[in-house]
């Protein structure tokens, strides 16, 4: 098996991300207008641009049925991929679905991921892939010229880094620790600036 060594001697095994799903990616719901304006959230391309969390925002909605929400509806620890975008950051870009206060669908130009939570932590990955390594990963698989995209069945071919659960989980305490920080210091800036 391949390993990914990094810095103090440690090194943890990579696999296909693919391996890491528990049932085949999938590209968002697409309907006609009429179908818009009321009904469930739907997340679009601005949400995924603005929020690197996505959850209790504010979003336009979509009529769909119970049948349509069960292949396209969204759940805590979803994985959502920027499908296609005219600017080269929004391809490929990456979010991670936490906190949902409603039904919640995506859009077509994004790509749905399912982890199995006893291989992979989503957030884990949301981690990996912000970091330059996993971002590279991502990059080399963005194709086009004037509208930049990632396929979801190059996607599920990216290596990702396995670390043992127990590190997983140490990490991601660690690094939440730090965006709640970041956070709190957001907050309070846009109280002094009111």
């Amino acid at each position: 098996p391949k390993e990914f060594r990094g810095g103090g001697g440690m090194s943890w095994p990579v696999v296909q991300f693919g391996e890491l799903y528990t049932e085949p990616s999938r590209n968002g719901v697409y309907k006609s207008q009429e179908h818009h304006g009321d009904g469930v959230k739907i997340v679009n391309m601005g949400e995924l641009f603005a929020y690197d969390v996505i959850g209790s925002q504010e979003m336009k909605r979509l009529r769909m049925s119970q049948v349509e929400m069960d292949s396209f509806g969204l759940a805590d620890g979803d994985l959502l991929f920027g499908r296609r975008s005219l600017v080269e950051p929004g391809a490929g870009k990456c979010s991670i679905v936490e906190g949902l206060d409603q039904p919640t669908t995506f859009e077509s130009s994004i790509i749905r991921v399912r982890l199995n939570n006893t291989k992979i932590r989503p957030r884990f990955v949301y981690y990996w892939l912000k970091s330059p390594q996993g971002r590279g990963r991502v990059k080399a698989i963005v194709t086009g010229t004037n509208v930049k995209g990632i396929r979801g069945t190059v996607l599920k071919t990216i290596e990702i880094v396995c670390p043992p659960i127990p590190t997983q989980d140490a990490i991601i305490l660690k690094l939440r620790a730090y965006d709640d920080l970041i956070e709190n210091n957001r907050r309070r800036i846009a109280l002094l600036e009111q």
